[in-house]
């Protein structure tokens, strides 16, 4: 066990030097996906935006749709009275 010691210890030191050596490439690697991150966040925020601006116009539109529905309404009864 003793005689592996150095053996051992070599292995932790080169393993340390590995992960030392990633390091550059590992930051690099974060920093590429923190930007795509910012653009997925850019895109939702967008996309986001745009579905307000459908709804509302969809809000809108029901309600134009609503008071159109009432003029029919009333133009069907003002119809009937020259029917008569």
């Amino acid at each position: 066990m003793v005689d592996e010691a150095p053996s051992n210890l070599q292995q932790v030191v080169g393993a340390i030097y590995e992960i030392d050596q990633m390091s550059p490439q590992m930051a690099s690697i974060v920093e590429e996906q923190r930007g795509v991150t910012e653009d997925v966040t850019g895109s939702v925020e967008k996309i986001s935006a745009e579905t307000t601006k459908i709804f509302d116009g969809a809000l809108e539109t029901n309600h134009e749709s609503q008071e159109l529905l009432q003029l029919v309404v009333r133009l069907e009864d003002q119809l009937k009275s020259f029917r008569c």
